[in-house]
């Protein structure tokens, strides 16, 4: 058995049967059910309030993937490695299918409903992080007495500079790169359609003035899952599971529709059928507004595909860039007539 879970699992008050590798964590058998081990490498005073929301999810019927606090009433554990683990409830069942239509509407049906639950914990729901005195190697990476941890409202034309300023960055590193590879030269010829795109579609939500919107969904504390991937949506015989709300955050809460909804639009070819089935089971559970739905249209244009392909060549400082990141931008260009002729049907007045 591994040893290194069993130094974690010791401090829990749970009897360990057997363990396993699965989902990039440590599964394991437990007396008291299946649970999961997995590094957490956010800010710790976020736990207490991921504790709240899993806790709060679970009175209200969901499969929560609750953290289990220690023996010592603590939130996490430090490994002899030195990285922080968190455990976590765990359910078993099949990954949604991204080509599977009924697959989809489910989950976005199931994302539907847990927005409707999904908000910031009221102060009287959030236990301290641990209750034992801390040890001296995480004095530093406990909040200030009195503080903890605080949702901001998300920005989104901060993030797309952000991620148009890489984009330039990257563009003139090629245009300067003296010996390039076949990639490089491949990249180099489509990298100003692409360009144009994203600079297209910052000055377009620039524009758009949602500033009323994130106002609206600030005051009602809205929070976002943050990471809404078909790999996070598990279908078991006890229902749907969603898990990992690690990335939460205040965002409108179209976003994680958005990340779920332009992944299978991808895998489909921007099938116009598929987009509103999709967005008509979302909308059957949490009606979305006019402005909910621009902001999802903006999002769209945003070049975010080719963004990742371009972000992974730049930083990953690989001489050998794999033949698939060149098959993902031979993709998406076989696809732009598809994914314009879907933004320009699914979205028109």
């Amino acid at each position: 058995m591994n040893d290194r879970v069993v130094n974690i699992l010791e401090q829990y008050d749970v009897t360990l049967l057997k363990t396993w590798k699965g989902r990039s964590a440590l599964l394991c058998e437990t007396g008291q059910g299946l649970k999961i081990i997995r590094e957490y490498t956010g800010p710790l005073e976020k736990l207490c309030i991921l504790e709240a929301i899993g806790r709060h999810l679970k009175e209200e019927g969901f499969l929560s993937d609750c953290i289990l606090r220690t023996k010592e009433d603590a939130l996490y554990v430090r490994g002899r490695d030195g990285n922080i683990y968190i455990v976590k409830d765990y359910y078993e069942g099949r990954e949604c299918a991204v080509t599977d239509s009924s697959d989809c509407v489910r989950a976005v049906g199931e994302l539907a409903r847990l927005h409707l639950h999904l908000s910031v914990p009221c102060a009287d729901d959030v236990r301290p992080l641990v209750q034992k005195p801390p040890s001296q190697e995480d004095v530093q990476c406990l909040p200030d007495e009195g503080g903890g941890y605080q949702f901001r409202m998300f920005n989104p034309v901060r993030e797309y500079e952000r991620y148009n300023r890489e984009l330039k960055r990257i563009w003139k590193h090629l245009r300067n790169k003296g010996d390039k590879t076949d990639f490089e030269v491949f990249l180099l010829h489509h990298y100003p359609f692409f360009m144009e795109q994203a600079e297209e579609a910052l000055e377009l939500l620039k524009s758009a003035d949602a500033g009323e919107l994130y106002r609206q969904e600030e005051q009602k504390g809205v929070l976002c899952h943050g990471d809404f991937q078909y790999h996070n949506i598990l279908f078991t015989e006890q229902g749907a599971f969603i898990m990992n709300y690690e990335k939460c955050m205040m965002d409108i809460q179209i976003r994680d529709f958005y990340l779920f909804f332009r992944k299978i639009m991808e895998k489909n070819n921007w099938n116009i059928y598929t987009g509103r089935q999709l967005l008509e089971a979302y909308d059957s559970v949490r009606p979305v507004s006019s402005a909910e739905k621009y902001q999802l249209y903006l999002k769209l244009c945003y070049p975010e595909r080719f963004r990742k392909v371009v972000s992974y060549y730049y930083n990953s400082g690989k001489a050998w860039i794999p033949a698939k990141n060149r098959e993902k931008i031979d993709r998406l260009l076989a696809q732009e007539d598809a994914r314009r002729s879907f933004l320009k049907n699914l979205f028109e007045a």
